[in-house]
């Protein structure tokens, strides 16, 4: 992993901010442009009402745009995971682990069931 990784990962949250904010700016906008086209159609100007429609797309497209961004945009700790998760799960060691685990486990607790068998053969007072 180079530095240069590192860093766009430490960023990503932010860019996630980043898209957030210029969604939010683009509904606003929108908004903007569909009172300006509620009050050019009151006006029965119709080059005004072509033209506030025209404007009012691009703030609709930006938005589904940016919010795609946003949503697809994985955040610091999802990028660490989809980088680590891999690697830990296809290295050799941390798959021999279960089989030393169980035989660790398998082995305990035959330890306790011997203990707990030879107490109950002992002659109780």
């Amino acid at each position: 992993m180079t530095w240069q990784m590192v860093y766009w990962i430490t960023r990503l949250d932010a860019l996630k901010i980043v898209f957030a904010v210029c969604a939010v700016v683009c509904v606003v906008i929108g908004i903007v442009c569909l009172i300006g086209l509620m009050s050019s159609a009151i006006d029965e100007d119709g080059e005004k009402a072509k033209r506030w429609g025209k404007q009012s797309i691009w703030p609709i497209v930006l938005f589904l745009v940016f919010l795609l961004f946003d949503a697809f945009l994985p955040s610091t700790k999802e990028a660490c995971a989809i980088y680590l998760i891999p690697k830990i799960a296809n290295n050799e060691e941390v798959q021999k682990m279960p089989n030393n685990a169980l035989k660790l486990l398998n082995a305990k607790l035959e330890e306790w069931i011997d203990e707990q068998i030879g107490d109950e053969d002992a002659p109780q007072d």
